[in-house]
């Protein structure tokens, strides 16, 4: 019985050391899952956290991107506005200028229209410096002298052409141009011949288009209407200005010149009576300016003589007027005769050295064909008036694209009634 008792013991000692041991495996397997499981855990935990941060990385620059994609419209949207407004006033100034026209032609909406777009593809054709906005604007002088349908026209594209040539706008040269025009009533045919003389005039004084351009008109009207051609007149003016005198100073010392010689005062007449100078708008006209007033020097009684090209154009044999007028007796007499300080100018510049520079300039001013068309060849190989010629069909652009802008929103409140 001992022996089966200890028998007993030990099997079930080996039993309980077996479950133990069975026990503790179970145990270690279960600690290694529960590791491993642990690290998953902060594996996972690590990596969600990473995802986290970089979720929170890629938002903030998303978040970034976007502020900068609705700040990028905003700007977008701000510059198609502007461009639209810029279209629109574009617009809005050139059917201005064309509307004012058409207080004076007074043309139905369908020949508006017309007007408006030949204005237009006049620019356009020209390629210029001149836009169809300031071309319309040349028209309202050119319109108020007179000069309306084809004539207007012509005169329009001229002065665009002139403005290119002679470094001014459309306006100023249309206001020269239909001045001289009207003044002489040439007809349009001859516009382009003017137009030479305008700018050989230029070319032999000492002043810029513009110059000439904004004092010609009431210096022209008084030349025509006592028989002074404009030839006559623009190289007197050329001549005074070739000696110093401002384009302004020189138009109004020739104005003085002309009516001393044509309509002279009372006490004028009396002095030129007594010195036997033969005055009057016939004999003006019939001898001419420049002839005249080498004329009047004469007989104020200089002793220098003429000179063989000043005979031979003239035929005069007297003596002419000369600067070196020590005792003052020629000027007095001059002044007297001319009645004001602007006509002795003239009369003491056109006379110097017996005329000679004021004859070789008239001259000079009968090969003035073409002069205009010179001008504006050499202009238009300038960087400047390429620069202007592209600014100038930009704003040809935003014109047009603006009048179609008002035909879409005419159209879009015609179905916003009908609707």
């Amino acid at each position: 019985q001992d022996k089966a008792a200890a028998a007993t013991d030990r099997m079930a000692t080996r039993v309980v050391k077996a479950e133990i041991r069975k026990a503790e495996a179970t145990q270690a397997t279960v600690d290694r899952i529960a590791a491993a499981r642990l690290k998953e855990i902060a594996d996972g935990d690590k990596a969600a956290a990473a995802a986290e941060a970089q979720a929170t990385k890629q938002g903030k620059a998303f978040n970034g991107q976007a502020l900068m994609a609705a700040a990028a419209m905003a700007m977008m949207s701000r510059s198609i506005f502007e461009g639209l407004a810029g279209f629109a006033k574009a617009s809005g100034e050139f059917s201005a200028h064309m509307r004012e026209n058409n207080t004076m032609l007074k043309l139905n909406e369908s020949e508006f229209k017309a007007l408006e777009q030949t204005v237009l593809k006049t620019s356009e054709q020209m390629g210029g410096t001149q836009n169809a906005d300031q071309m319309a604007a040349s028209l309202y002088d050119i319109y108020s002298s007179g000069l309306t349908g084809a004539k207007g026209l012509e005169i329009m594209r001229l002065a665009a052409f002139d403005a290119d040539a002679g470094l001014t706008d459309a306006k100023t040269a249309a206001s020269a141009l239909a001045s001289v025009m009207v003044a002489y009533k040439l007809p349009v045919e001859q516009a382009a011949i003017a137009n030479d003389v305008l700018f050989k005039g230029v070319e032999l004084g000492r002043m810029h288009f513009q110059d000439l351009a904004q004092n010609i008109g009431p210096a022209a009207v008084k030349a025509s209407a006592y028989g002074v051609s404009i030839g006559e007149l623009v190289t007197v003016v050329a001549r005074l200005t070739q000696a110093g005198l401002p384009a302004a100073e020189a138009f109004t010392s020739v104005e003085r010149a002309i009516s001393s010689i044509a309509a002279p005062s009372v006490k004028a007449k009396k002095q030129m009576d007594e010195l036997g100078f033969a005055y009057g708008p016939v004999e003006l006209q019939s001898k001419g300016l420049i002839a005249k007033m080498i004329e009047l020097g004469q007989v104020a009684g200089n002793d220098a003589g003429l000179t063989a090209q000043t005979k031979a154009a003239y035929g005069s044999t007297g003596s002419l007027l000369a600067l070196g007028d020590a005792s003052g007796t020629v000027a007095a007499n001059i002044r007297k005769m001319m009645g004001s300080s602007e006509g002795l100018t003239a009369q003491l510049l056109v006379s110097m050295d017996a005329g000679k520079d004021t004859i070789e300039m008239f001259h000079e001013m009968s090969k003035a064909g073409g002069q205009a068309e010179y001008a504006h060849s050499q202009l238009s190989k300038t960087s400047d008036f390429a620069a202007k010629s592209i600014a100038a069909q930009w704003a040809n652009t935003k014109i047009e694209f603006g009048k179609s802008m008002e035909g879409m929103t005419r159209a879009a409140d015609g179905m916003t009634m009908r609707g």
